[in-house]
C-alpha cells in the first residue's frame, strides 16, 4: 500500500492532511502510523476505527473493540474538512486501542534499545493526568502524558512495577489550548538520547533540551498500545480533544519535527 494523500476540490484552500504534511516535511522514513481526524481517508464520518494513512494499516479501535460502546471517542466536524474543527472529543471514559498484535516498537518501548518518536496534536479539558500514549496494562509499560502538575511527562515501569524512568518538562500546559507535542526517544544513546517537543521548541527537562534515555532494569511484556488510556482504565479528562497522532520507529531530530510543525501549525493557529 502507498501513502493516502488527500485532495480538496478546486476553489478551496485546504490545510494539508497529516500524511501530506509528513511527506512534504520529508519524514516518511520509519513512519508507522498517521491518524488525522480531518482526513476522510483516516475517518469517513462513520465506523469504529481511526484509520492509519501511512500505508502500514496500523489502525485503532474507538474504545476497546470494534463494537460501539460507551468508551468510544466522539467524532466532531465534517469528514475531510482538514481544519481545526475536526477532532475526537472525550468524556473522561473514552480511549483508542490498537487493533492488532503489538508492533515491535510498541512492545519494546519500555525495554532496552527502545527507539521511537510519538507526535500528537491535542487539547485537554482539565489539568490532571491526561495520557497521550501508553502501553501499561497495568505494568510493565510506558506512559507519555500531560500530568496533574501541568507538565509534559514520560514514565516507564518494569515487570516488578518499579518506576525505571520518570521525566517531566519545565514548561506547563493549560486546559482548552491546542498543542503540537512530540517525544523522540532512543534508549541506546543514553545521555542526550531523548527530548520532548512543543509547538516548535524543545520542552526542556531540568533546564536541558534533552534528557538521558537509559532505562534501569527494564523487564516484562507490554500489554497493549493505546491513546488516552493508562493501564486498564481511560485517563483523558472530560472535554479533551485529539486532532492527529503519528508514530515512527526511529528517533526524529528537532529539525525533523520543526519541518512537520511548519506544515501543520496554520491549521491549528499555532
Amino acid at each position: 500500500m502507498g501513502f493516502q494523500v488527500s485532495f480538496t476540490p478546486a476553489g478551496s484552500v485546504p490545510h494539508p492532511t497529516l500524511i501530506t504534511a509528513i511527506t512534504t516535511a520529508g519524514i516518511t522514513s520509519g513512519l508507522q502510523y498517521a491518524l488525522d481526524a480531518g482526513d476522510s481517508n483516516s475517518y469517513s464520518g462513520t465506523g469504529q476505527k481511526w484509520l492509519d494513512t501511512s500505508g502500514n494499516g496500523q489502525d485503532f479501535f474507538r474504545g476497546d473493540t470494534g463494537s460501539s460502546s460507551t468508551d468510544d471517542p466522539t467524532f466532531n466536524g465534517v469528514s475531510g474538512g482538514q481544519s481545526s474543527s475536526e477532532f475526537w472529543s472525550f468524556d473522561g471514559g473514552d480511549h483508542f486501542f490498537y487493533d492488532d498484535t503489538l508492533e515491535s516498537y510498541m512492545s519494546g518501548a519500555h525495554l532496552n534499545n527502545a527507539v521511537f518518536t510519538l507526535m500528537m496534536v491535542v487539547s485537554v479539558g482539565n489539568v490532571e493526568s491526561n495520557v497521550l500514549v501508553g502501553s501499561r496494562d497495568p505494568d510493565p509499560g510506558m506512559i507519555w502524558n500531560l500530568n496533574g502538575a501541568g507538565k509534559n511527562a514520560y514514565i516507564v515501569r518494569n515487570g516488578s512495577a518499579s518506576t525505571i524512568m520518570s521525566e517531566s518538562s519545565d514548561d506547563s500546559y493549560v486546559a482548552d489550548t491546542i498543542y503540537f507535542l512530540a517525544l523522540s526517544f532512543d534508549e541506546s544513546v543514553g545521555s542526550g538520547g531523548a527530548f520532548m517537543y512543543r509547538d516548535g521548541a524543545f520542552s526542556q527537562v531540568s533546564s536541558s533540551n534533552t534528557f538521558d534515555s537509559t532505562y534501569t532494569s527494564p523487564s516484562g511484556a507490554a500489554g497493549h498500545w493505546a491513546m488516552a488510556r493508562n493501564g486498564v482504565a481511560s485517563e483523558f479528562s472530560n472535554g479533551s480533544k485529539i486532532y492527529m497522532s503519528a508514530a515512527w520507529n526511529i528517533a526524529l531530530t528537532k529539525a525533523n519535527l520543526d519541518s512537520l510543525f511548519a506544515e501543520v501549525q496554520d491549521r491549528f493557529g499555532l
